[in-house]
């Protein structure tokens, strides 16, 4: 066993019923009673149905036939034609990165020939990269590759590299708070798939990526049918890293309609399975969302050191965001412990960091919780300019109308020192309702 779990070829010997080489009554009890190693059973003893399935077997041998000389030489063609393209596009990408991003459209429609899928295909690879750190330089770099796909000859190329950009476009757009953007850049992805032949799993990618943006609007119940299909279809497709992914979004989901027990079992199970896949950016987040569950469970010690090994593993894959955000977990629990003046200070870098990252809509969180302490406290002097602050954060965000006039009556209160803790959360509150744009302020009694 190793820290407490069983490894896997214990799990093949309990299977086998192999005595000699393992306790198998003890085995029985623990795999009952631990949801990680109940997990990694469940998961073998599939395989292991799979594997001596005669069907399947019979299946296998009637569809195996020989590939046709022509086939594998056409195969291999287009193998070589993607390697060349592939490394004139890092040849050429390298070039465009001396030069200013407003420069590139002219650049290449100077020289139409370097626009080309490869290059679209390296651009998606470096946007993703800046999604974290910069992604207002990161939807610039795409909209670059809008550019070149609406150049292409193929007329089905330009939809399978519009439908990608499309999709690539929203995750950029959600890092921005520009939800209802992102949404729409969604639509649009699925209607160039529309016009491709052969689209696989795309569009439970795409599903996926919207059941995401709809979290983010805390529209839960939209989002979480559309989740579990698009994790069984992922499934389906034999995508299965994607597919336990899809179900890591469908316990955050659940955390957040309050179910934390059932979404820390479903992250307990995932953190095993990504750690053994040596998934470190999937295995933090994981770890970051056992935090905020064993938090709400009061087990504040154990959500703490989730939260700071989640930290650590952010910091060395380079994610100031997610890292920011686990930060902000830890603050509260500050806040939790009595801890308000080194929460105080925690919070405020939260919100700088997020202000700097250019994500100004979990900036405007973090400063309401800072204000609601502040005010709290009666300390008016600090609340007030952060109130007159948050007012023009979300102004800039180009909120509805609705939403600019309770951040407005917000700062009014503060600034005449009449509001209350209670004022704030009722704000947080009315500002996080999916549809306030048709929800009019109505100041509470």
């Amino acid at each position: 066993m190793i820290d407490g779990h069983y490894e896997n070829w214990e799990l093949l010997a309990f299977i086998e019923e192999a005595r000699d080489i393992l306790d198998v009554d003890a085995a029985a009890l623990h795999i009952e009673t631990c949801d990680i190693c109940g997990a990694a059973m469940r998961e073998w003893r599939g395989f292991m149905d799979l594997f001596f399935d005669r069907d399947v077997h019979e299946f296998a041998r009637r569809k195996t036939t020989r590939l046709l000389a022509a086939h594998v030489a056409d195969a291999q063609n287009v193998a070589r034609r993607i390697a060349l393209e592939d490394a004139a596009a890092e040849y050429t990408f390298a070039t465009l990165l001396d030069c200013p991003i407003e420069t590139w459209g002219d650049r290449l429609a100077a020289r139409p020939e370097l626009r080309t899928e490869g290059l679209i295909r390296r651009i998606v690879r470096e946007a993703r990269k800046e999604y974290d750190r910069r992604a207002e330089y990161a939807l610039k770099l795409l909209d670059v590759g809008v550019t070149i796909a609406n150049a292409l000859s193929d007329a089905s190329a330009i939809s399978e590299q519009r439908a990608t950009l499309a999709k690539e476009r929203a995750n950029a757009l959600r890092m921005l708070s520009r939800y209802p953007e992102a949404l729409d850049s969604l639509n649009e992805a699925e209607r160039f798939l529309n016009d491709v032949a052969v689209v696989g799993a795309e569009r439970a990618l795409i599903d996926w990526a919207r059941a995401t943006v709809l979290f983010y609007m805390t529209r839960y119940s939209e989002a979480l049918p559309l989740v579990r299909v698009a994790s069984a279809v992922l499934m389906r497709f034999g995508e299965l890293p994607r597919s336990q992914q899809a179900r890591s979004l469908e316990a955050g989901i659940l955390y957040e309609m309050g179910e934390a027990e059932t979404a820390l079992r479903i992250y307990e199970e995932l953190t095993s399975y990504f750690w053994s896949l040596d998934d470190v950016e999937t295995t933090a987040r994981i770890l970051a969302n056992r935090a905020e569950c064993e938090m709400r469970l009061d087990r504040t010690e154990i959500a703490r050191a989730h939260a700071v090994r989640a930290m650590r593993l952010y910091e060395e894959l380079g994610k100031p965001s997610e890292k920011t955000r686990v930060q902000w977990t830890l603050a509260h629990m500050l806040l939790r412990q009595g801890h308000a003046e080194e929460a105080l200070h925690d919070l405020g870098t939260v919100a700088s960091t997020f202000e700097a990252l250019g994500m100004r809509a979990e900036a405007g969180e973090a400063l309401l919780d800072i204000l609601e302490i502040r005010v709290g406290r009666g300390e008016w002097k600090d609340a007030a300019p952060l109130a007159r602050h948050l007012a023009g954060l979300f102004t800039v965000l180009e909120t509805s109308l609705h939403a600019a006039t309770a951040y407005a009556y917000l700062r009014e209160a503060v600034e005449g020192e009449r509001a209350s803790r209670e004022l704030v959360a009722y704000i947080r509150t009315y500002a996080e309702l999916p549809d306030t744009a048709e929800v009019p302020f109505v100041p509470p009694s």
